[in-house]
C-alpha cells in the first residue's frame, strides 16, 4: 500500500483488532473456565501483539510521510516486514512448544 494512504493502513489494523476481539469473545464463550492459558489464548495474545506492532509501524510511517521522507518510509516498511515475519514465526514456534 502506498505510504500516503495512512487512513487505509490504519483502517486495516483497526478492523483486524475488532475482528480479533469478536473472535476471542465468541470462542471463549464455548470453552470451559480453567486457571491456565489455553493454546487459543496464546494465539490471541500473539495476534494482539502483532496488531499493536503494526499500528505502531503505521504511526511511524505517518510521521515519516508528514516529514516527506519517502525513502525512509520504504526502508522502514521493508525492515518492519522482515521483523514481523520473523517474530510471528518465532511466536508460533513458542506457542506450539509451550502447549504440548
Amino acid at each position: 500500500m502506498h505510504p500516503a494512504y495512512i487512513e487505509g493502513r490504519l483502517g486495516v489494523a483497526i478492523t483486524a483488532l475488532l475482528t480479533l476481539v469478536a473472535l476471542q469473545l465468541t470462542s471463549a464463550s464455548s470453552l470451559p473456565e480453567v486457571d491456565y492459558l489455553l493454546m487459543t489464548d496464546k494465539v490471541y495474545l500473539l495476534s494482539y501483539a502483532f496488531i499493536i506492532a503494526t499500528m505502531m509501524q503505521v504511526a511511524r510511517v505517518s510521521q515519516l510521510v508528514h516529514d516527506r521522507k519517502y525513502d525512509d518510509v520504504h526502508r522502514s516498511d521493508s525492515r518492519a516486514m522482515g521483523v514481523f515475519v520473523a517474530t510471528l514465526l518465532a511466536g508460533c514456534v513458542l506457542v506450539y512448544g509451550t502447549t504440548f
